[in-house]
């Protein structure tokens, strides 16, 4: 769909940002994001320009492709999936993160992250296969 005056700016403004934000916290491009999904990487910068709203199923697609919920896509500053997490002790482990010193959070991250490219590489590789 594409956007229309009328159209509620505010999910719109905050789907735009929230694909940007999860996409990044993957580090994809917009090309890897659109390839996973199977969309061309400019309709992935229209999306998060908000010159364009994706349709439902779209939505849906998008928010599978980066583990996140479709209200983590729409909704203001969207949850990056903590709220869904049931592991307790993880949970604890995580509302420990501001005492780190910076460069801690920056091995976390770095850990994390490595994790993830992982994790995403595999299933891409399973989904290929």
């Amino acid at each position: 769909m594409t956007y229309t005056p009328g159209m509620d700016d505010a999910i719109n403004a905050n789907l735009g940002k929230n694909i940007l934000r999860f996409r990044k916290l993957r580090q994809w491009t917009q090309r890897d994001l659109g390839d996973f999904i199977q969309v061309d990487h400019s309709m992935v910068a229209r999306w998060e320009n908000g010159k364009v709203f994706p349709r439902a199923k779209t939505i849906q697609k998008i928010a599978d492709a980066l583990e996140v919920t479709v209200d983590d896509l729409l909704t203001e500053g969207g949850g990056a999936g903590v709220s869904r997490i049931q592991d307790p002790e993880l949970v604890e482990l995580l509302s420990q993160i501001p005492i780190l010193e910076p460069n801690e959070v920056d091995a976390l991250k770095t850990v994390l992250s490595g994790m993830l490219t992982r994790h995403q590489l595999r299933k891409m590789m399973s989904k290929a296969g």
